[in-house]
């Protein structure tokens, strides 16, 4: 006869191996999830049911066991054979086997207890598996967003970092263990130096009047768009990037915050710069190209009361055809090259010196009077004398003629013909 310490010893089984809780522990790890359970439920309950079998004839008890004890067996089976629940209970049946009272008793029981074993074991490993198939999917998810090429990151509705992936790592230079679960806009810092909304916070509807601190900004449905500087990313070499800003949403529907993904737009800005500078500029001097001056012309009519007075300079090499006949054209350009380094020292920012033909150059001076006019044509004429004095195989001869323009009435194009006109007349002059 089997007892509870016979499995517990290994004995009387003709396979035990002297060792009762090593096959204790083995029966334990090898059996499934519904048998563990089930065995756990028979130990619970086999007493309670026993007790309360007594209340109920034995006809009853049996007519009502016998179907539970073959479904747990039929379901087991189908499980891939008795397993070491089913066991368990058919040992404790054997106990207490001597009095066919407790016998029918504990055969209701045990098939009861062995089925909803069965049915609670099935939904837990259901549940397991389904458990198992979110983790793996939400593992494949953060692998994707953290080999992700942009910089990405995420915060939630407190505005504390939840994701950071190794892009925003390399482009800031912070980690993301120093970073996760920080807010208060400290995912800023690493970009601008400073605590201050981003992308992620305008889709959250904070910090609306930072929007103006991106060059451009476009929203598509629920998504931000944005293009901007950060001076402290790269490690302080600053960086013009794209972004990308979402809302996240939780099962219900329900904002749960929001992430962000920023592009290094470097490059590119590098190649519009390039093109940009290209499209303006005249490729031997360097200066403002014929096409960038009248455009900068139409901007200064329209604006006038802001621009005047405006003074303007007409500029132009004496003898260059000669130049270029007898000494060749190289020689030529050179002349060209080393006036327009001599202009381009003599003037600000804000004003225009364009290199408009072949030997032709103008300067438009915006908020420049007569005076500063004249003081700024001796400064280039002082220029050209000291290149002459130590270039004398290669000299400068320069004509100019000047005007300012006063009134905002007058035509800027008639005045530029005026200045013109001044300028023929020195060339004439020194013939």
């Amino acid at each position: 006869m089997f007892t509870m310490d016979t499995c517990l010893k290994g004995k009387g089984s003709g396979k035990g191996n002297g060792n009762g809780k090593n096959n204790w522990k083995r029966w334990l790890n090898l059996s499934t999830v519904p048998a563990q359970a089930g065995a756990f439920c028979v130990f619970i309950f086999a007493a309670g049911l026993i007790l309360l079998s007594f209340f109920a004839p034995v006809y009853v008890i049996g007519i009502l066991g016998t179907p539970f004890v073959i479904l747990a067996i039929f379901v087991w089976e189908m499980k891939g054979g008795v397993s070491g629940a089913l066991f368990m209970g058919l040992l404790l049946m054997t106990i207490y086997g001597r009095h066919p009272y407790n016998t029918g008793a504990l055969v209701t029981g045990v098939g009861i207890l062995l089925t909803v074993g069965v049915v609670f074991g099935w939904f837990v490993q259901v549940l397991r598996e389904k458990s198992h198939q979110v983790l793996e999917l939400q593992r494949q998810l953060e692998g994707i967003l953290e080999f992700l090429p942009d910089a990405t990151f995420a915060v939630d509705l407190k505005h504390e970092v939840i994701l950071w992936n190794r892009a925003a790592e390399e482009m800031t230079g912070v980690k993301k263990e120093e970073i996760l679960h920080r807010g208060d806009y400290a995912y800023a810092v690493p970009f601008y130096g400073e605590k201050r909304p981003l992308l992620v916070d305008l889709v959250l509807d904070n910090g609306k009047e930072w929007e103006e601190q991106y060059a451009r900004i476009q929203k598509k449905g629920h998504i931000l768009l944005g293009e901007g500087y950060a001076p402290c990313a790269c490690n302080g070499l600053g960086l013009y990037f794209w972004a990308a800003a979402s809302p996240l949403y939780d099962s219900q529907g329900n904002v749960s915050g929001a992430i962000q993904c920023i592009r290094d737009m470097g490059e590119r800005k590098q190649r519009e710069e390039e093109l940009k500078y290209l499209s303006t500029r005249d490729s031997l001097t360097g200066l403002y190209n014929r096409a960038y001056f009248e455009e900068e012309i139409f901007r200064l009519e329209r604006s006038r009361s802001r621009s005047f007075p405006i003074s303007i300079i007409a500029a132009d090499l004496d003898d260059l055809k000669i130049v270029n006949d007898t000494l060749g054209h190289n020689q030529g350009d050179e002349l060209l090259k080393r006036f327009a380094v001599i202009m381009s020292g003599q003037f600000r920012a804000t004003d225009i010196v364009a290199r408009i033909g072949g030997d032709e150059f103008t300067v438009i001076l915006p908020q420049t009077g007569r005076k500063e006019l004249e003081e700024t044509v001796l400064r280039i004429r002082s220029s050209i004398n000291e290149y002459n004095v130590q270039n004398t195989h290669l000299p400068l001869n320069v004509s100019m003629g000047t005007v300012t323009v006063g009134n905002p009435g007058q035509s800027l194009r008639e005045n530029l013909k005026e200045a013109d006109a001044r300028m023929y007349e020195e060339k004439l002059a020194k013939k």
